[in-house]
């Protein structure tokens, strides 16, 4: 019989337990709302924080997606979960209702764009994604109204109070400047956030003459109300 081996032991990384660490520093969640930068802001959150990805495709099992649900007990404060939660029974309060509560522990931001941005961008990644065929820009202007507020979601009594949740809410159109606020709170180094996921466009721009335009934001009062809201929160960080 071979002489007993003596396997050098594993050295411990972390002696410390994820609900102690959370006491000391939080974690992060990213509420990553379509056609709102999403992509970009990721590529730098990856260089900031050990990255966790809810993913949910079309089709999937709401039940199975249950199931893959992160437990918040065992994350450590170095980690950011990021993920769309839109949807019935997907969204951030159904999902993680917890780190609403824990607010010292866990720490929500997101991106928002002004509305008739956020139509356009959506319109034509839709689009470019085979979509949309028989549908011009200006129709897509017509329909959905208050569609942002459908993904957080809120409406015209809450939209504050959901929208208070958050401790930091970036502005796409200065999507470096908002960057550079964030990595201040969160104590991270200033990174130069690459364009990501940019949709290409055509000629039907030029068909939201003023009229379109008065019309969209009319019926869009309320994406704008959060839109406003969400600047004069923004700008509050910048003083």
């Amino acid at each position: 019989m071979s002489d007993k081996i003596n396997y050098p032991a594993i050295s411990v990384s972390c002696k410390e337990k994820p609900a102690e660490s959370l006491k000391k520093n939080p974690a992060y969640i990213f509420h990553h709302i379509m056609k709102c930068g999403g992509s970009s802001v990721n590529k730098v959150l990856g260089k900031w924080f050990n990255m966790e990805y809810e993913v949910v495709n079309p089709g999937d099992n709401i039940n199975n997606y249950i199931k893959l649900r992160y437990n918040t007990d065992r994350i450590f404060s170095d980690v950011c979960i990021t993920g769309h939660f839109q949807g019935e029974g997907h969204f951030l309060h159904q999902r993680y209702p917890e780190t609403i509560e824990r607010k010292n522990e866990f720490r929500i931001f997101t991106f928002l764009r002004d509305p008739l941005k956020f139509r356009i961008s959506l319109y034509y990644y839709i689009r470019n994604s085979g979509g949309m065929k028989d549908t011009t820009l200006k129709d897509f202007t017509e329909v959905f109204p208050d569609y942002i507020s459908s993904l957080i979601p809120c409406n015209k009594d809450n939209y504050k109070e959901v929208l208070d949740r958050y401790f930091f809410t970036g502005i796409v159109e200065e999507l470096q400047e908002s960057m550079d606020i964030l990595a201040g709170l969160v104590n991270k180094k200033k990174i130069s956030v690459p364009i990501e996921n940019v949709s290409e466009k055509d000629g039907q721009l030029s068909d939201l003459n003023e009229e379109v335009i008065n019309n969209f934001r009319k019926s869009n009062d309320l994406d704008y109300s959060i839109y406003n809201y969400c600047l004069e929160k923004y700008r509050s960080f910048k003083k």
